[in-house]
């Protein structure tokens, strides 16, 4: 047995027998619970499974490994790395395998499209606006996630999550330059991220038996593509659980559990009910936000939560400059850590910021205020000890704090610059839902923090159910 307290619909998605799992649940309800819990249950009936725990993000296998290492020792008394147990992102067990079938090739840098981009000669739009520069990015990083090897599957497919339609020939340019890109690609031995995903699925038959997993775990599965599904369940022998929640999604990825070969039809969905990461008032502002998104359906904005847990009153505070901005986020980490102390415990305390490059300028300033913090960062710092934690927003994703701030939501969150009109709407949904996502990692409360003039997201939270400051 686990050290888990599980809830009956939690125990109800525990004990689920099946070849396809699927735990669904808003924020806190339980989902990475259920699948450590899962996994735990497994490794004490047979200690020689082979068994895969795909995650979002560096920061979360971590998270994941640590955990799994602490409660296997304390409740089984099994070290972690004495079983066949892997915990991976998707991208570095892909890597793992493609170096196993010698095609590994390093990542493609940032930039790498843009000056391949520069260099394309044509008349059609995509080539003279350089406005499509991105938009033709992500339309060739999506038909690379639908795993579309040739241009007739491509023209006739219909394209969601996406505001400008493509015509015929628009499609026909755009196959023209992801052709082009792939050519540059092989001349340099070079990968997209989405091309890991491919090159698997495409030498499985090269996959033998000892590459293959018992179980597979995925948690946010939400946000993984359809090709990096479709090799997941390829290489499960007995079973695959995913946890996936559509209020979470936070990257531009388009599947059906159909389209990936998982059927979750006839009682193998499982919903989890209630939110027992964070209060009452923390779920009400969030959900509040989520409201506005022009993706989701009503039925996919959970609402349900423990509304026995009321706490404290979320907190927005909006300064006149960046200075201020970092004293006042200084000022409320010490009033929260002068009140946690007198009553007698010390809090995890997550500064969220949307910018990774911003990190270590927010170090510095909090320092300056004598207050210690550590950057979590891929496989850097832990979110399991105490004290103050800086992190992306996209970093925080799985995670939980007790106290949660999220800083720099002014008014160029999200940033529209060089998006074409009809794409707007999509990247304004995206950070919507990552900004929920964020609140969500509160236990005790949240705090969001701005300079100047507010984000759109800030005017689109129920003014009642938050406290106002200007310092």
């Amino acid at each position: 047995m686990v050290k888990y307290i599980l809830t009956p619909t939690q125990m109800d998605a525990v004990n689920a027998k099946g070849e396809h799992i699927l735990v669904k649940g808003i924020p806190g309800s339980g989902k990475t619970t259920v699948l450590l819990t899962k996994l735990q249950n497994i490794v004490e009936e047979d200690t020689t499974a082979n068994i895969l725990f795909i995650t979002f993000n560096n920061t979360l296998q971590k998270y994941i490994k640590e955990s799994l290492q602490n409660d296997l020792e304390e409740e089984l008394q099994i070290e972690l790395d004495k079983l066949n147990v892997e915990v991976y992102t998707y991208h570095k067990w892909a890597a793992k395998m493609l170096h196993k079938l010698r095609m590994y090739k390093d990542p493609v840098e940032k930039d790498t499209f843009s000056t391949f981009f520069k260099e394309l000669k044509g008349t059609h739009r995509f080539y003279t606006d350089k406005k499509y520069q991105s938009f033709v990015e992500e339309e060739i990083a999506w038909i690379k996630e639908k795993g579309i090897k040739t241009f007739d599957e491509y023209k006739d497919i219909r394209r969601t999550g996406r505001g400008t339609a493509l015509q015929a020939n628009d499609r026909k340019i755009v196959y023209t330059i992801l052709e082009a890109w792939n050519s540059y690609l092989n001349a340099k031995s070079l990968y997209m991220w989405q091309d890991y995903a491919n090159v698997v699925n495409d030498n499985i038959n090269l996959v033998n038996k000892n590459f293959k997993y018992d179980y597979i775990f995925i948690d946010e599965a939400q946000d993984l593509s359809q090709i990096q599904l479709i090799t997941l369940r390829k290489v499960a022998r007995k079973g695959i659980v995913v946890a996936a929640d559509l209020g979470q999604k936070i990257y531009k990825t388009d599947f059906t559990w159909l389209s990936v070969g998982i059927k979750v039809q006839g009682g193998r969905t499982k919903k989890l009910s209630g939110a027992f990461r964070s209060t009452k008032e923390i779920m009400d502002l969030a959900n509040s936000l989520l409201k506005h998104d022009s993706t989701l359906n009503p039925e996919d904005i959970e609402q349900e939560y423990d509304a026995e847990e009321s706490g404290l009153i979320p907190g927005v505070l909006n300064a006149d400059s960046y200075k201020f901005e970092t004293e006042l986020v200084a000022k409320l980490i010490k009033d929260i850590q002068a009140q946690t102390k007198a009553d007698g415990w010390e809090p995890t305390i997550g500064v969220l910021l949307f910018e990774s490059h911003r990190l270590d300028g927010w170090r510095k300033s909090l320092y300056y205020s004598n207050i210690q913090s550590e950057i979590i960062r891929d496989q850097y710092g832990s979110a399991l000890t105490t004290g103050v934690k800086l992190l992306t927003m996209h970093g925080a994703k799985g995670l939980e704090f007790d106290y949660v701030i999220i800083s720099g939501l002014n008014d160029r969150f999200p940033s529209l610059r060089n998006r074409l009109e009809d794409e707007i709407t999509h990247t304004i949904d995206i950070n919507r839902r990552l900004l929920y996502v964020s609140m969500t990692r509160a236990k005790e409360n949240v705090y969001l923090t701005y300079k100047g003039k507010p984000s759109r997201y800030i005017e689109e939270l129920d003014k009642n159910l938050y406290r106002f400051e200007v310092q």
